[in-house]
């Protein structure tokens, strides 16, 4: 009998009631090609019934945990990609490239928060 934990493609799956488990699967129904998703934190705190701050709280646990990782903002709205080795939207031949723009991308992140520290 092996120790290893099998990893389950969500990562909040033991809080199934928090926010930011419901924010991941809400996300999940608007996966555009290459992983990509348009978050709308108010239309998505009015469908999760909750208010912006719990929002943003469960996506700054997920940038954390690097479930995602920003891509761009505009206006109210951001652009975020999710992780590729949690779920992949997209033709098979690039998923591959899909994680290596991951990476990058959360290297990006982290190297923008060290600047602005």
């Amino acid at each position: 009998m092996s120790n290893e934990k099998a990893v389950d493609p969500c990562p909040f799956r033991d809080t199934k009631q928090s926010v930011t488990f419901k924010l991941y699967h809400y996300l999940l129904r608007d996966l555009r090609s290459g992983n990509k998703v348009l978050l709308k934190q108010a239309k998505a705190a009015t469908t999760l019934g909750c208010n912006r701050h719990s929002i943003k709280r469960a996506v700054d646990n997920m940038l954390t945990a690097e479930v995602i990782v920003f891509i761009e903002k505009d206006g109210h709205n951001s652009d975020y990609m999710v992780n590729p080795e949690f779920v992949w939207e997209g033709d098979g031949k690039c998923h591959e490239d899909g994680i290596k723009r991951f990476i990058r991308l959360c290297e990006d992140q982290e190297s923008r928060s060290r600047d602005n520290r």
